[in-house]
């Protein structure tokens, strides 16, 4: 192991001395990853103090010792350079007077990192106080992501002295001002998986991230203006998700909830899930799914308000064989991927996994535009779903169908939404194809958040039935609202209305809908697309393969 680190080392060093950057060379070293990253982090510590020119026996002394250490010790994994710094230069100055003793001739050279990191633990036996230099720190400094939704975006960083064009993909670290356009949307992903969604016109600081381990994490955002939609990991004691704002302190462990902040100051807060914390002159209160409150400049919050159902929903129920997930108008995407990683971008959205076997993604207030789902398979099924809008309550309009996949393939299914004073007033099926190589979401997969995630099992039905789930097998992370109950699986969903005369049969992949106040019934032998609509009593037949189907509103 000493022999293949020292390489592998050597390796890494060189390559970030032509540009590239730790976390790029990391993963193409996973043997020896939770040893090589805490010496790249010292390595560049140490790179600004003056170098020396060792003796060979010395470099050869040092290296043998730093090996054995390593044997002897477990080095943390995860170490960032603000971190390494931080903890490590007032040590290094002191080693540094009584390493240039120990060296003849000791003069200015600009010799290799190796070298230098070598010297520098070499001389950490000559200073009892560095013999825990590679320990790790109460907490260390981490980074977050920038995903450009669409729109520009704009970033402040410390000492930049202005505003600069962000980038897709950026890494963002402590002091870093964020700014959406009028038109913009962005989305945050911090280290450990939870994201803050930034809304047109927002303004927001990343004040702080750290993690001592994976039970203890801090995040502080300063939230200056505008409208953000936070979705907050569940995270262990002595951890919190902050954000800052001109009149309240808002603090979530494992929630969902969205922050206004206007001109004046005034910040708004209301919870979709979980418990919400928010403080301000010395006074508290507690937020819990469905409530809000109000906290003006300079005084404590308000007392609670139950927020009113959403005018409009869209509502999309599917089988576990297909795990599913939504993308709305502005590239934001709620749901999970087989894998179990789950994430929720769009704003008052939530995405559940039922103990029946069933899937369900919810969307508050749903916009005008297309929404496109994404079915991913678990296993070689046929996997059923349905697609609801509702206004009032109630549902205005729905398609119902089944696709069948394999496994590690799937299907992209757009919907236009026409809404109009909250009121979903048409609900089309745009188009259906098959899922390829480029995903629609715009997600960021943190190493925390996929060693976390559980791969979902697909369900399995017997003539029809299915077995998902039960009891402490149930998937319910993110607990379904209170408004989705039995009669929106699909045990009823198929059934609802239909005296259980609607039937379907697809052959060779072909995609069947239904409306569910007929009592019509449809065969389709193609590729094509079957429909059923609500109050017909005959039967359409598509021929084309890419027909279109639109469902009618139910009565």
């Amino acid at each position: 192991m000493g022999a293949k680190l020292s390489k592998t080392l050597d390796e890494c060093i060189a390559r970030i001395e032509k540009g590239e950057t730790i976390e790029r060379c990391l993963p193409e070293y996973p043997d020896v990853r939770k040893q090589l990253e805490p010496l790249l982090y010292m390595a560049l510590s140490i790179s600004t103090i003056p170098k020396v020119s060792p003796s060979e026996e010395f470099t050869k002394t040092s290296k043998a010792r730093l090996i054995t250490r390593l044997r002897q010790e477990s080095v943390p994994a995860k170490m960032s350079e603000r971190g390494r710094i931080m903890l490590q230069r007032g040590k290094l100055a002191t080693a540094w007077q009584d390493l240039r003793h120990t060296v003849t001739g000791a003069r200015k050279l600009a010799i290799s990192l190796t070298v230098a990191l070598l010297v520098a633990l070499g001389a950490s036996i000559l200073v009892p106080g560095l013999l825990n230099l590679i320990s790790p720190p109460p907490a260390m400094a981490s980074s977050c992501t920038l995903s450009i939704l669409g729109g520009r975006v704009e970033l402040e960083e410390a000492g930049s002295g202005g505003w600069q064009p962000g980038t897709d993909g950026m890494t963002l670290m402590d002091n870093t001002k964020v700014k959406t356009a009028e038109d913009a949307y962005a989305v945050l992903t911090f280290f450990e998986g939870s994201t803050i969604k930034l809304e047109p016109s927002t303004v927001v600081g990343i004040r702080q991230m750290e993690h001592g381990d994976e039970e203890s994490v801090t995040i502080v955002v300063e939230q200056l203006l505008g409208r953000t939609w936070s979705c907050v990991e569940k995270m262990g004691t002595g951890s919190c998700y902050k954000i800052e704002t001109p009149s309240a302190s808002v603090t979530a462990r494992g929630t969902l909830f969205t922050t206004d902040v206007d001109e004046t100051g005034v910040t708004k807060v209301a919870a979709t899930e979980g418990l919400v914390s928010v403080a301000a002159q010395g006074e508290e209160v507690y937020l819990t799914a469905r409530h809000r409150t109000r906290v003006e400049v300079g005084a404590a919050p308000s007392a609670l308000e139950e927020v009113c159902p959403a005018a409009a929903e869209l509502l999309i129920t599917t089988d576990i064989t297909a795990v599913g997930s939504v993308r709305d108008p502005t590239g934001s995407s709620t749901g999970y991927l087989p894998s179990g990683l789950s994430f929720n971008q769009i704003t008052g959205s939530k995405s559940s996994l039922l103990s029946n076997g069933c899937q369900v993604i919810s969307i508050a207030q749903p916009v005008t535009g297309e929404y496109v789902l994404a079915l991913r398979y678990t296993a070689q099924e046929t996997a059923r779903f349905s697609i609801q809008s509702k206004s009032g309550g109630k549902v205005v309009f729905e398609h119902t169908g089944e696709l069948s996949g394999v496994e590690g393939e799937g299907w992209l299914i757009g919907i236009n939404l026409n809404v109009d004073g909250g009121v979903v007033v048409s609900s089309t099926i745009v188009g259906i194809e098959p899922l390829g190589d480029t995903p629609p979401e715009k997600i960021v997969m943190t190493e925390l958040a996929k060693e976390r995630a559980v791969p979902i099992k697909p369900t399995t039905r017997d003539n029809g039935a299915q077995d998902g789930p039960t009891g402490d097998e149930a998937r319910d992370d993110k607990d379904v609202s209170d408004d989705i109950d039995n009669e929106d699986t699909f045990d009823s969903i198929r059934d609802r209305d239909s005296g259980g005369d609607i039937s379907a049969k697809d052959k060779n992949d072909s995609i069947g809908y239904e409306d569910t106040d007929g009592n019509t019934s449809e065969t389709e032998t193609g590729d094509n697309v079957g429909i059923r609509n609500a109050g017909d009593n005959t039967g359409d037949r598509e021929t084309e393969d890419d027909s279109v189907s639109t469902g009618k509103p139910t009565s």
